[in-house]
């Protein structure tokens, strides 16, 4: 059976942005395969550059952009005044614009995900450009990663994870006993983590359940990607945590590297972060043991293939 599917145009007046819509019963080509999330992307504090970095030295690999997101799907961008959105092709400087605006985008294992300008609407990229397909209704913010793609509902007081066709979701409730919006969620290579108001740090059991952990400290940054995630507590000090095991800090006062924390990723079995000063970018060994990757200001990282 053949699915209706969106092709997104830009319109004009009112409804220009991602959502002004022409049906059509056209065949789209496949997707792009999934690549492995084994680097890390940056965007320079003026947001004039976009870089990756290759194991041993960064490249500029695009121009001016708003903001990143970046996964195990691939590398994409917001143009500087956020009115479209552009894929990186895995060449410097080679992007390929995809759609118009939305209020946020989400990347995961297999897809892009974006939030319509005015949160109504829950969309997938096909694969092609300007291409989507609604997925979903109503939601506050869209989290994705390599575990999947989850949407707070309107008012951010619960989250809901996509089941992978349209329309298919899973309430997953709040993390809070009463139903209160969290501080924020991380997406890891198999789960969901979420932070309470109050720097509780809960994940999502497949059993179907939230478990608090109470062995970490209070967190107020939490920072998903594959296999690791790490937290940031009051006193600026990183954990990585499994959540059952309280491991040693990783930065921190008193330590040899003390991150920016929130200008942080991790990609690859790494964790990215930015100096104190943020005049610098680091990457996590082992142990307490952090390396200079370059000397640079960045407003955000994120992982990427």
């Amino acid at each position: 059976m053949r699915k209706v599917r969106t092709r997104l145009r830009r319109p004009a007046g009112v409804l220009a942005g991602l959502f002004a819509l022409v049906v059509s019963m056209a065949v789209v080509p496949a997707a792009p395969a999934s690549a492995a999330t084994n680097s890390v992307c940056a965007l320079t504090s003026d947001r004039q550059a976009v870089l990756r970095y290759d194991g041993t030295s960064w490249t500029q690999i695009g121009g001016p952009a708003f903001t990143l997101y970046g996964g195990p799907y691939g590398l994409f961008a917001t143009n500087r005044d956020r009115t479209g959105i552009d894929h990186y092709l895995g060449t410097p400087f080679s992007w390929q614009s995809i759609g118009d605006g939305g209020a946020t985008w989400a990347v995961t294992g297999d897809a892009l995900y974006g939030l319509s300008p005015d949160r109504g609407s829950v969309w997938k990229w096909t694969g092609s450009p300007w291409w989507w397909v609604q997925v979903g209704g109503p939601a506050d913010n869209l989290w994705g990663g390599g575990g999947g793609l989850y949407a707070t509902i309107p008012g951010g007081n619960g989250i809901s994870k996509y089941l992978s066709s349209p329309f298919n979701w899973q309430f997953l409730g709040s993390i809070d006993n009463p139903p209160r919006p969290a501080r924020s969620y991380a997406v890891s290579s198999t789960t969901l983590y979420g932070l309470s108001q109050s720097g509780g740090l809960s994940k999502w059991d497949l059993g179907g359940f939230w478990v608090r952990s109470a062995i970490l400290p209070p967190l107020v940054h939490i920072f998903g990607g594959g296999a690791n995630s790490v937290g940031v507590d009051s006193s600026n000090t990183m954990h990585s945590f499994d959540f059952q095991t309280l491991n040693p800090p990783i930065a921190g006062p008193g330590l040899p590297f003390v991150s920016g924390s929130v200008v942080t990723a991790t990609s690859g079995g790494a964790t990215y972060a930015t100096s104190a000063a943020g005049d610098s970018v680091w990457r996590h060994v082992g142990g307490v043991e952090w390396v200079n990757i370059g000397n640079m200001r960045v407003t955000q990282l994120v992982p990427c293939p």
